[in-house]
């Protein structure tokens, strides 16, 4: 119990002591700086590792930073002279947004109590990347790597896991899942919060965090149900959120720092996936429309347009040197633009030609109108979500045309249709080219997580705007409101999915986990193994993310069930392959299946069994473990 409960603290604390120095050097709210002190925390991960070749040299400088910060806040609570700058300090580091901040951890360690991995990607490769760092203190690229798929992705995500993983010095789901769930909220939150301008009304921050924390996470329900998990989309869609928040901020381009929290920004998100490049554009657009339009800018327009262009640079460069880094590793890329005979597939499309792309691209277009991609009660197409949001931007116009400028409104608007039009262009090109033959397997996640970013911006810019102009109680109304339509509309079952942990029910993946715990345990070290089991299912998956500390040669089936005796080619390569390895895991196989082995004594192979593979001068003999 003692030991778990460090495990939480430990990291919050970390975190907290580290943002007091952000609030120290910067000067800035408590609130403000959580963003900031969390994005550079994996950068300085990213540099640890490319001077030193050790994350855990940067896990101590958070340490040594923490310590040097706690000395220094008793420094500054004892000491007798110079009272300006010890008011101004203590004010902004214990604000209203240092606050809201207690509150969120508390909200969320209940929320996420005994929560664990649940779905297909954290054990593919969201939870495996972690698990493989933290075992080999290097990137998940390299070839100690036992990651099977997404080798190239860049790293963000899953360093806010690991810097949590490292303080603890301990590989855990829960720690995972919290450190992404303690990102999203703090960076989207804590600064609205700070916009209050009363102090220390602790009643009123509460009920103003508590209602944003319902508001972020009933959005986040209609993102097919995956919030809770560890998958990049929610955090990147956060941070884009964060990105957008920023470059509406009245005073962006006479603040360096709201310009150096954008910058890193924007980087992060091109370090989340490969769509966080095209995703800052959005952000990008909302600067140029106010440089150009609101006419405060008159005359510096070029010069300011030429620095919103700047402000992209950094995260291209960090790109630049993640694919240098990859690219010694000969890792194959799932997004390969060089892999697709472009020219015959625009022909097949534009043809109508009846081939692979023509009817993925068909399906495609169909789902922009027909395919429910929001968790909402009525079926909701990606065309009627955007439909949606222009008529609560058209509110928002109407509504609050005197607390906040039209044309900044019309900015929204324009750099979130950019972003609309921008983003499923993107997909078109994913699911047309490179998922293609899968009916359209993942549209859903794809698209409701980018719309739910979309009405995040709109309703948090609402709720600021309302905050900002000091109309709180009039803003904890609305938010109240806010929550009641959402709980109406949203349906039932995507909301169980956000529900505390206590709620959950148990998966198949938990019974699978089990079953892939059991094998490690009978298992020696290094050893090779083949899990023989029907290819559409997902636990092989599951036993290579339990198994990745004891890193295994684990080697899978591909054979189908129409194999008989007489597929003589297909049981050769499957009999050779089991030959090769030390042992065998027989997983929910066909009889038909089962009658081509045969085990030591004579009888035949079943299923949920382990074998020992044993080579005579006989044959192969399978010995029950």
């Amino acid at each position: 119990m003692i030991g778990a409960t460090i495990a939480v603290v430990l990291p919050i604390a970390v975190y907290i002591f580290m943002n007091l120095i952000t609030v120290r050097v910067t000067k800035v709210k408590f609130g403000e700086a959580m963003p900031v002190t969390m994005i550079l925390a994996v950068f300085i991960m990213i540099i640890s590792h490319f001077v030193l070749s050790s994350f855990y040299y940067a896990i101590s400088f958070f340490y040594v930073l923490s310590f040097v910060s706690l000395i220094y806040l008793l420094y500054m609570v004892i000491k007798p002279s110079n009272e300006d700058e010890k008011n101004v300090f203590l004010k902004n580091a214990f604000s209203n947004g240092f606050f809201a901040f207690i509150i969120l951890c508390v909200a969320i360690i209940i929320w996420d109590k005994g929560r664990r991995l649940a779905f297909f990607d954290e054990f593919s490769h969201w939870g495996m990347m972690v698990k493989t760092m933290f075992r080999l203190d290097d990137y998940y690229t390299v070839n100690e790597s036992n990651l099977i798929v997404h080798k190239d992705y860049p790293p963000f995500s899953s360093l806010i896991n690991l810097i949590w993983v490292m303080i603890n010095r301990n590989y855990s789901e829960k720690g995972c899942i919290l450190s992404l769930h303690f990102y999203e909220l703090s960076i989207l939150i804590l600064p609205i919060v700070e916009k209050y301008k009363e102090e220390k009304r602790i009643f009123s921050v509460s009920l103003m965090t508590t209602a944003m924390l319902a508001i972020v996470m009933l959005i986040m329900a209609g993102t097919q149900g995956y919030f809770p998990s560890i998958y990049a989309d929610t955090p990147l869609m956060c941070t884009i959120s964060l990105a957008m928040l920023l470059a509406t901020e009245d005073d962006f381009f006479d603040n360096k720092f709201y310009q150096f929290c954008y910058i890193i920004t924007c980087a992060a998100a091109m370090l989340f996936k490969q769509t966080g490049i095209a995703l800052v554009l959005i952000p990008s657009a909302m600067l140029v429309w106010r440089i150009v339009f609101t006419g405060k800018y008159y005359g510096k327009r070029i010069g300011l347009i030429l620095y919103t262009v700047f402000f992209a640079l950094p995260g291209l460069a960090c790109i630049k040197i993640w694919n240098g880094y990859v690219k010694p590793y000969n890792i194959s890329k799932e997004f390969d633009m060089a892999r697709v005979d472009f020219k015959s597939a625009l022909r097949d499309i534009f043809s109508n030609g009846g081939g692979v792309y023509s009817t993925d691209f068909n399906t495609f277009m169909d789902g922009l109108i027909r395919r429910n991609v929001m968790g909402l009660r009525v079926s909701v197409s990606f065309l009627g979500a955007y439909l949606i949001l222009i008529a609560i931007i058209a509110l928002v116009l109407i509504l609050l045309r005197k607390e906040y400028p039209v044309k900044d409104t019309i900015g929204v608007w324009f750099s979130l249709t950019c972003g609309t039009v921008g983003y499923y262009v993107i997909m078109a090109i994913t699911f047309v080219f490179f998922i293609v033959q899968r009916n359209l397997s993942g549209y859903g996640r794809y698209a409701s997580t980018y719309l739910s970013m979309e009405f995040l911006v709109v309703i948090l810019l609402i709720i600021r705007i309302l905050i900002k102009k000091n109309k709180v109680s009039f803003g904890i109304l609305g938010m109240a409101f806010i929550i009641l339509v959402l709980a109406l509309v949203i349906n039932p079952n995507r909301i169980y999915k956000i529900t505390p942990s206590y709620f959950q029910k148990e998966t198949k993946f938990d019974r699978w986990k089990v079953i892939a715990g059991s094998i490690d345990e009978k298992l020696p070290d290094g050893v090779s193994f083949y899990l023989l089991n029907d290819p559409k299912e997902d636990i092989k998956y599951v036993v290579h993310y339990m198994n990745d500390t004891n890193p295994l040669n684990i080697k899978f089936c591909d054979y189908t069930f129409s194999a008989t005796q007489e597929d003589t080619e297909l049981v050769k390569g499957i009999m050779d392959s089991i030959a090769a390895v030390d042992y065998l895991y027989v997983k929910d196989v066909p009889e038909k299946i089962e009658s081509l082995f045969v085990t030591s004594d004579g009888k035949q192979i079943k299923s949920d069994a382990l074998y020992k593979v044993i080579n005579t001068d006989a044959g192969m003999i399978l010995e029950k473990q």
